[in-house]
């Protein structure tokens, strides 16, 4: 989840044929190009599958205005056990306008966090 001007450019609602076409095709990069902005070791095999990618109006306490956040979910299957490895994002090269990705890794066996701040930054499964 973030907030849409990091990904469209704007937090609003899109009010013309522009930005809905602006809106349009940054979504769908996100969508469809996931799996260069968050990698996994090429050796892994691993596929990425969005769930949803979308915008939607939200509400930021304490901000006055209308306010829209990207929410957007993957599904990701490995041929090989990702664990050892590593995950490394380079979402800023791709939207400059977020400056920190907050990632929260669940798993059975592993629970760890990153602020990712710049672009390469990594996460090790280990």
């Amino acid at each position: 989840q973030a907030a849409a001007d990091g990904i469209v450019g704007f937090e609003h609602q899109p009010k013309s044929a522009a930005q809905k076409d602006h809106q349009t095709k940054a979504l769908a990069k996100l969508s469809d190009q996931i799996s260069k902005m968050v990698s996994f070791d090429p050796a892994l095999g691993c596929v990425w599958s969005p769930d949803h990618v979308e915008m939607k109006p939200s509400s930021h306490e304490g901000e006055a205005g209308e306010h829209a956040d990207v929410d957007a979910s993957w599904n990701v299957t490995c041929k090989q056990d990702p664990m050892g490895s590593k995950i490394t994002f380079h979402i800023q090269k791709a939207f400059p306008g977020l400056k920190e990705v907050s990632v929260l890794l669940l798993d059975a066996a592993l629970q760890k966090t990153v602020d990712a701040r710049h672009d390469g930054a990594s996460l090790e499964l280990k």
